[in-house]
């Protein structure tokens, strides 16, 4: 019996070595890649930090943000340009609302977005003429200074240099330009945010990406007249800089051979209000995260009673860890819900969304417009929020548009017509009567129907006719506009136009039938300027020749016309809810 333990005792104990050696001589497990060092970066204050996530979140927008510093009314005071009533948030961008802005614009928007502050400056003159406390530094080059006055100067710049600050300059040859500094650490990611870094820069010939992107600013080519094009900057206009390049002689904005003066200027030094919860929000939850909210039916179109409307957030996390996101909304208003969203209660609908690290996610709900829904009302989604910050749509107007089977017998209208003798409004109006069997629609003179549309405001300007309710009450909504016509709208209907003209129209905003009517300079009696089109979907019948163009090539051109519309003859009383023949 001893013999029997003993053995077992020595058979476990070899047993146990042998088990020991064999998980020693495993192959140890790879370590895995240690992440990145995270740098932590030291703000001054918190609404210095404001101020830079903000412009960040400007920049993480893309092609979202166009360039333009073209002046519109320019004989009528005070001066206005396209994005002086834009002044959206960064969230209000998305692939189906562009924005405007110029360099001193955005460094304007960046305060009044990040502290609910206006830094009372819209241009870079305006800038350059603040004084003390704002101002600290300021220089004038001669030219001529030597290699060690040129070092001496370029280490005084740099020492008084602050995050948030704005750097203004002034060329020798007229006009100038304002960047905002954000600090080096801030665009390297070095705080763990990656943002758009080495994305979207204007160092076209930086191709070994040696400069130290350390500004964000908005630059690029505005709307060009002469070519009736828009031109669109690959990564949109607010992009990045490096102070390096004021240093650089091979560079435009060279300091001592370009530039007549370069200063900075600090608003901070004067601002005394603290930061607002929503940029709190923004700081906390949204860095790094492109959030839009999308709807079914886009800036420009309508809605009848009965029609279902899809809004979808699309949630973009561009760092690298994952993030999980809180989205809030509430059914609008002349609608009902249908359907979509993970918790639904007496309107109010709610998600948390994961978000992995460099990925994009969707969450959609559906609502009905009510049937008893005013004619004219809207629907406003304008209460959606991702993280605590506000995502919202523009407004849809009610009962403004014509069913698919309508839109169907028009489109046939126009094409049996094409060929026949009419030309010019009597070709529209015989094309609605053909397939809608409407009389009258507009009158038949091209001429009549501008003048009714607008009136002349100062030389060579003009605004909608506030005494043609008739033909201001048919435009799409904010679908009008063109060079010489002005911001404001002194009209019956202003309310619905809200003020905004000047967006240039994209197919996305029209339905079939629309009409769409434009001259060429400031003199209608000329027909050569008079431009008539049928909107048909990708293609528009010309009302004045009978022939089929592309679409989008005459929408491109619109602003650069003395002044536009988009007619859409179903929000007329008189053809509202149409009946096909």
């Amino acid at each position: 019996m001893k013999r029997v333990l003993s053995s077992v005792l020595i058979i476990a104990v070899l047993l146990i070595c042998f088990g020991g050696c064999s998980a020693k001589e495993e192959k140890p497990t790879a370590p895995t890649t240690p992440e990145a060092p995270v740098t932590t970066i030291k703000y001054e204050s918190p609404e210095q930090e404001a101020v830079v996530k903000t412009a960040l979140a400007f920049l993480a927008r893309g092609n979202r943000i166009q360039y333009d510093d073209t002046r519109f009314s320019p004989n009528s005071q005070p001066v206005e340009y396209r994005w002086q009533y834009n002044l959206k948030s960064p969230e209000d961008y998305t692939t189906q609302f562009f924005g405007y802005t110029n360099c001193a614009a955005f460094t304007h928007d960046v305060y009044r977005e990040a502290l609910d502050y206006d830094i009372l400056s819209y241009t870079t003159t305006s800038l350059t003429e603040k004084g003390e406390p704002e101002r600290v530094y300021k220089y004038w080059p001669t030219g001529k200074e030597t290699a060690e006055q040129q070092r001496a100067m370029e280490e005084k710049f740099r020492a008084n240099l602050k995050m948030g600050d704005i750097i203004v300059i002034r060329y020798s040859k007229g006009g100038g330009h304002a960047m905002l500094y954000v600090g080096a650490e801030v665009l390297k990611g070095n705080d763990g945010y990656r943002g758009t870094a080495a994305e979207s820069t204007d160092e076209k010939d930086d191709t070994s990406n040696k400069l130290t992107y350390d500004i964000i600013h908005s630059t690029g080519s505005s709307y060009s007249y002469a070519n009736y094009t828009e031109k669109f900057e690959p990564y949109g206009t607010v992009q990045m800089m490096s102070t390096d390049s004021l240093f650089d002689p091979s560079k435009n904005r060279h300091v001592f051979s370009k530039l007549d003066s370069i200063a900075i200027i600090r608003p901070l030094n004067i601002y005394e209000g603290g930061v607002p919860e929503k940029t709190k929000n923004r700081i906390k939850n949204m860095e790094g995260i492109v959030a839009e909210k999308l709807s079914s039916h886009t800036y420009g179109m309508t809605v009848s009673p009965g029609d279902e409307m899809t809004f979808t957030f699309s949630i973009q996390n561009k760092n690298n860890k994952d993030v999980t996101l809180e989205i809030r909304d509430t059914v609008p208003s002349n609608t009902t819900y249908v359907s979509g969203a993970a918790s639904e209660q007496d309107g109010n609908l709610s998600w948390s969304l994961p978000v992995p690290a460099k990925t994009t996610v969707s969450v959609s709900y559906t609502v009905r417009v009510n049937n008893d829904a005013p004619l004219g009302d809207v629907v406003y989604s304008n209460a959606g929020t991702v993280g605590g910050v506000d995502v919202d749509c523009p407004k849809v107007y009610i009962d403004r548009t014509l069913s698919g089977e309508e839109q169907s017998a028009l489109l046939n209208a126009a094409q049996s017509l094409a060929t026949s003798d009419k030309r010019g409004m009597a070709l529209a109006n015989a094309i609605y009567a053909k397939g809608l069997d409407i009389g009258v629609l507009l009158p038949d003179d091209y001429e009549t129907v501008m003048t009714d549309l607008y009136t002349e405001y100062g030389l060579y300007n003009y605004t909608l006719n506030d005494e043609s309710t008739r033909y201001v009450s048919i435009i799409a909504p904010g679908l009008f506009g063109g060079r010489g016509v002005t911001q404001r709208v002194d009209a019956v209907n202003a309310e619905w136009l809200e003020d905004t003209r000047t967006r240039l129209p994209y197919t996305r905003d029209l339905i079939v039938g629309d009409i769409i009517i434009a001259c060429d300079g400031a003199d209608i009696t000329n027909e050569a300027a008079h431009r008539l089109y049928l909107f048909c979907g990708d293609s528009s019948l010309d009302l004045l020749s009978g022939k089929t163009v592309d679409s989008a090539t005459i929408l491109n051109k619109l602003l650069a016309y003395n002044r536009f519309a988009i007619l859409r003859p179903s929000t007329t009383t008189e053809t509202v809810r149409l009946t096909t023949k």
